[in-house]
C-alpha cells in the first residue's frame, strides 16, 4: 500500500465549539491507531521514508508572497527559522489537515455571552495541532461566497503532488482562517495566547462553555425503609410524642368484648338473648343506651301488631289458607259439573254448622294479637 498519496483530515464542527477540543483528542487517538497499523505492514525503510518527507515538507514552507519591504523580508527569515525549529512530538508519515466546518456560523460568537471565543478557539486549536504538524483550515460551503474551498483544495494539491501553494496564511480570522502546516510556531502561539485572559494554563472548556438549554436533572431517587425498620422508628416517635400504643387498645377491646358476652346472657332469659348477643358481638361494646333501644323497638313492633283490625287478619290468614291453583299446563278454570238434588240437600244440612267454625277463625285472630302484647310485657318483668 503507497501511504505517499494519502492525507488524513479530521472535521470539527465550529456551530458547536464547546466539544471542538474534545472532539479534536479523540480522532487524533484514533487516527494514531489505524495509521501505525498501516505503517506497520510497511518495511522500516518505507516507514522512515514518509515520515522523512512530512518533516522536509514543514520545514521548507515559504508563504507564497514574495515581501516588498526590508521589515517584511525580515519577518519573513525570522518566521521560517521558527518554522525550522519545529520538533513533531508525533509523525504519522502523511499530510495532517483539520477542517473546521461551518465557519458561516461564527457570527454567533461576537455575542456577550461569547466574546473573546474566537480568539481562544484559535489560540487552542494552534497550540494542539503544532506537535502534529497539522494545518488548520477554515471551511463555509453555503452562503454566496463560499470560504476557504479553493484553499483547501489547492493545499491537497500542493502536499500530495507538489503542486505550488497560491494561497498565504490568514490569521487571525474569525471565518476563513489559515494555517498552512510548518508555517506556525511555538513563539506566534504564545504570542497569540498572552492577549487571553490566563492565556493557555485555562481549561478550554472553562471558558468555551455550552450555550445549549440544559436538560432538567433527573428526578432523586427515594429510598424507602422496609416495614420492621418503619414500624420500630414509627413506635419511636409514638412514644416520644405520648401516644398509645396499640397493645393497650387491644387489652381494652379484649375486655370490651368479654363485658359484651356477658351481657347476652344476662338477657337470654327475657326470650330476647339471641338477638342481642349478636348485636353485642358485632358492636364489641354493650352501653346502656343500646339496651334501651333494643327494648324498645320490642315494644313498638308488639303495639304495630297490636292496632291491625280483625277484618285485616282474617284476610291475611284466608290468604295464607287459599290452595294453589292446580299445576297444569291449560292455565284454564276447571269446570264443575251442576250439582245433584241429594248434593244440594246436603249443602244446606251443612250450611248452619259452617256459622260455628267462622267464629272459631274470627277469634283466632285475638289470640294472636294477644300474643306479642305478652312477649311486649315480658321484658318488663
Amino acid at each position: 500500500k503507497d501511504l505517499s498519496l494519502c492525507a488524513a483530515l479530521i472535521c470539527l464542527d465550529l456551530k458547536t465549539p464547546w466539544t471542538m477540543m474534545e472532539d479534536l483528542a479523540q480522532w487524533l487517538e484514533i487516527l494514531k491507531r489505524v495509521v501505525g497499523d498501516l505503517m506497520q505492514q510497511l518495511p522500516l525503510g518505507e516507514q522512515d521514508r514518509l515520515r522523512e518527507q512530512v518533516s522536509e515538507e514543514l520545514a521548507e514552507y515559504e508563504a507564497p508572497e514574495a515581501p516588498d519591504t526590508e521589515a517584511e523580508s525580515q519577518a519573513k527569515s525570522e518566521a521560517k527559522s521558527e518554522g525550522a525549529e519545529v520538533v513533531l512530538s508525533y509523525n504519522f508519515g502523511i499530510p495532517l489537515i483539520v477542517v473546521v466546518t461551518r465557519s458561516d456560523t461564527s457570527n454567533a460568537l461576537e455575542s456577550p455571552k461569547t466574546l473573546g471565543w474566537s480568539e481562544t478557539i484559535e489560540a487552542y486549536l494552534r497550540n494542539e495541532c503544532l506537535p502534529f504538524g497539522a494545518a488548520i483550515v477554515y471551511t463555509a460551503a453555503q452562503g454566496k461566497v463560499p470560504r476557504n474551498l479553493e484553499a483547501l483544495y489547492e493545499y491537497l494539491m500542493h502536499r500530495l503532488y507538489g503542486h505550488k501553494l497560491k494561497t498565504p496564511p490568514n490569521v487571525p480570522s474569525r471565518d476563513a482562517l489559515f494555517v498552512p502546516g510548518g508555517w506556525d510556531s511555538r513563539e506566534r502561539i504564545d504570542k497569540t495566547a498572552s492577549a487571553l485572559e490566563g492565556g493557555l494554563d485555562r481549561a478550554f472548556e472553562s471558558v468555551v462553555v455550552s450555550l445549549d438549554a440544559s436538560l432538567p436533572s433527573p428526578p432523586q431517587e427515594v429510598k424507602c425503609d422496609d416495614m420492621q425498620k418503619f414500624l420500630k422508628s414509627s413506635s419511636a416517635v409514638l412514644q416520644k410524642i405520648g401516644a398509645v400504643s396499640a397493645r393497650s387498645d387491644k387489652a381494652k377491646a379484649a375486655l370490651a368484648g368479654a363485658s359484651a358476652k356477658k351481657a347476652p346472657t344476662e338477657l337470654s332469659g327475657a326470650g330476647s338473648g339471641k338477638r342481642a348477643s349478636i348485636d353485642a358481638g358485632k358492636a364489641g361494646v354493650s352501653t346502656k343506651g343500646d339496651v334501651a333501644n333494643f327494648f324498645q323497638n320490642l315494644l313498638t313492633r308488639g303495639q304495630s301488631g297490636a292496632n291491625l283490625t280483625p277484618e285485616k287478619r282474617a284476610s291475611t290468614a284466608s290468604a295464607k289458607a287459599a290452595p294453589s291453583a292446580p299445576a297444569g299446563g291449560s292455565g284454564e278454570e276447571p269446570k264443575l259439573a251442576p250439582p245433584s238434588p241429594a248434593q244440594g240437600s246436603a249443602k244446606e244440612e251443612t250450611t248452619p254448622s259452617a256459622a260455628p267454625e267462622a267464629k272459631e277463625e274470627a277469634a283466632a285472630p285475638k289470640e294472636e294479637a294477644a300474643a306479642p302484647k305478652e312477649e311486649a310485657a315480658a321484658p318488663k318483668e
